[in-house]
């Protein structure tokens, strides 16, 4: 189970990217204006959505994300069904702070 110290996402930040990504379809100019640790907290739920990662690995995770940041937002736009797979990663760590 993770500690709340552990998982260090806004998620407040990820919920209205995905919300503001649906309503406008502009996920490349939302991405590109987030904050360098938003664009890894993405990147890491990402994976976390795709299976690469479980959320008792948050930590591994984002800090993978963050050395890997060459140009996140154009990474994450290739990534299929891109909200669909950062709420699938918010979902495992929702579900992960309950146990």
């Amino acid at each position: 189970m993770l500690s709340p110290s552990e998982v260090r996402i806004d998620v407040a930040v990820a919920q209205r990217f995905l919300h503001d990504c649906r309503r406008s379809g502009e996920a490349a100019w939302l991405l590109a204006n987030l904050s360098e640790e938003a664009q890894t907290d993405l990147t890491a739920l990402a994976w976390l959505g795709i299976g690469l990662y479980q959320a008792a690995e948050w930590p591994e995770a984002r800090f993978e994300a963050g050395v890997v940041r060459a140009d996140t937002p154009c990474y994450l736009l290739r990534l299929s069904h891109l909200p669909e797979t950062i709420e699938a990663g918010l979902a495992k760590i929702a579900a992960n702070r309950l146990h």
